[in-house]
């Protein structure tokens, strides 16, 4: 309970404080039903003050009120000070008091002699919220505050990643060209049952990575969406890196509408490992390439590559 009070206490500020000010003539405070709260005003012979309240004013009591005029109506006071009285003292000595009832609060106000006109508030709003509004106020603000910093700190150490990325990205890609790069033309191809063909037209060595030239042709009467891109290399998975020349969803890697055809890249990293450098042929130097739909009812391109240079 104690914490709580303690935490109601930070989410009010210091009872009585003023919440916000728009302009220097204008502010709006925060009065607590049941709760003893005294609110400071500059005034100024020049400016008549209203202070404007929530609710019904039922009584009004002066203190110290010589040169003060007060100006009561349902639930407005116009507050303004004689000339006469103001000259006669300095702003720091001129003061009065006034208590204010109203139906379901009492609060006091002090009010000071501004030393400037511009100095003194026109326009002074109260408004009337219970302790547990104030702490569902405050605990909703300070979330709002913690998650605004929390995305900005994500925003930032995304940003900071991509950039490590790409600066890692270049540096592999250039270190790889110093050693080695090579080009040449290759032909694999297969086919779906319903006349979705793929083929493998050009392998690209940098490094040790080959990079595939891939040509998918859709003769089907539907779209394929290519969801997952990966390599089957003697029983185990190798993730595919992929770019395509048309990407027209965030969830897939490209669609092939029907009739038509999309070229794309196909990454598949160390491949120099399954290298047949000039041996014979067999399975030990083949990679198999599958490019499948999402589910239900996935279609799979499944392409033999045999890896050369």
């Amino acid at each position: 309970m104690i914490r709580y009070w303690m935490f109601a206490a930070m989410c009010i500020g210091v009872l009585g404080g003023r919440v916000h000010a728009s302009t220097p003539s204008h502010a709006s405070f925060i009065v607590v039903p049941g709760h003893a709260q005294l609110f400071e005003i500059s005034v100024h012979e020049d400016v008549v003050t209203t202070l404007i309240f929530p609710c019904h004013i039922q009584d009004l009591l002066a203190y110290n009120h010589a040169g003060l005029e007060l100006i009561r109506s349902a639930n407005h006071i116009a507050v303004s000070i004689s000339a006469e009285e103001a000259r006669s003292v300095s702003a720091s000595s001129f003061f009065a008091n006034i208590v204010v009832t109203c139906e379901d609060f009492q609060t006091a106000v002090s009010l000071h002699r501004a030393s400037q006109p511009e100095d003194a508030l026109t326009t002074a709003l109260f408004h009337a919220k219970s302790i547990e509004d104030l702490v569902r106020e405050g605990v909703a603000r300070n979330i709002a505050e913690y998650r605004r910093d929390a995305d900005e700190r994500l925003a930032e150490k995304e940003r900071q990643l991509n950039s490590t990325a790409e600066s890692m990205a270049w540096e592999i890609i250039v270190n790889s060209l110093h050693r080695r790069h090579i080009d040449r033309e290759i032909f694999f191809g297969a086919r779906t049952d319903d006349q979705v063909v793929v083929k493998a037209k050009r392998i690209t060595w940098i490094g040790n990575d080959a990079y595939f030239g891939i040509v998918i042709v859709n003769n089907s009467k539907r779209p394929f969406r290519v969801a997952r891109a990966f390599f089957q290399v003697q029983g185990q998975r190798h993730e595919a890196l992929s770019s395509w020349e048309d990407v027209t969803e965030d969830t897939l890697l490209a669609t092939v509408p029907a009739d038509a055809h999309l070229r794309g890249t196909v990454c598949l990293r160390n491949a120099a490992q399954w290298l047949n450098d000039g041996g014979k042929k067999s399975r030990d130097h083949v990679v198999t390439l599958i490019l499948a739909e999402e589910v239900p009812n996935p279609r799979e391109l499944q392409l033999d590559i045999e890896i050369v240079r």
